[in-house]
């Protein structure tokens, strides 16, 4: 298994749900700044909770968010 994957396997729900959060705020500053490991783990985020974390994560319009998220805008907030 991979190393990203087991030690999720060890984490609570509110852990995880902690663990998403940093992986999404270092993300959405900086997509290169992420590990090899941190990436694998935040690519494999459910892409509900990733959409639930680019909501709650910015100040900006939901439409504006959705749509520079969906053009792989990460980090390029206006």
């Amino acid at each position: 298994m991979i190393p990203a994957i087991i030690h999720k396997m060890k984490m609570n729900p509110d852990e995880e749900r902690a663990r998403q959060s940093y992986l999404f705020k270092k993300a959405w500053a900086d997509l290169s700044s992420l590990t090899p490991e941190e990436y694998l783990e935040f690519i494999n985020i459910d892409p509900v909770e990733l959409g639930l974390l680019a909501l709650t994560h910015t100040d900006e319009p939901v439409d504006e968010t959705l749509n520079r998220l969906l053009k792989g805008k990460w980090g390029t907030k206006k």
